[in-house]
């Protein structure tokens, strides 16, 4: 069974935050058998890390393993987008909104 590592940046307790969470929580969270880890980073508290990591906007979701890493910038709201992008089977007809895009992606 493959690990799968999952860090979310995160800028204080923003709506937009809030929102990115739990729609992790809903679309994939469910869809991984053996459970993920999911580590939270607060830019505000630890600017070094978002330095290691190139973080340039918030919130930002890396998935970190399985490779290849694969970035999502946003709330994660656009999930059938989101699941595509992760390989993750199953479409829960996410809603389209403009607050999600996969990091590179031209809005």
């Amino acid at each position: 069974m493959e690990k799968h590592l999952y860090t979310f940046f995160i800028a204080g307790g923003s709506e937009l935050a809030v929102r990115a969470l739990a729609n992790f929580d809903r679309l994939i969270r469910p869809r991984l058998e053996g459970g993920c880890t999911l580590t939270v980073v607060d830019i505000l508290k630890e600017p070094r890390q978002a330095r290691e990591h190139r973080v340039v906007a918030t919130p930002m979701l890396v998935r970190e393993q399985p490779l290849p890493v694969v970035r999502i910038l946003g709330d994660l709201s656009e999930g059938a987008k989101v699941l595509d992008q992760f390989g993750l089977t199953g479409n829960d007809g996410g809603s389209v909104l403009p607050n999600s895009r996969i990091a590179g992606e031209k809005p």
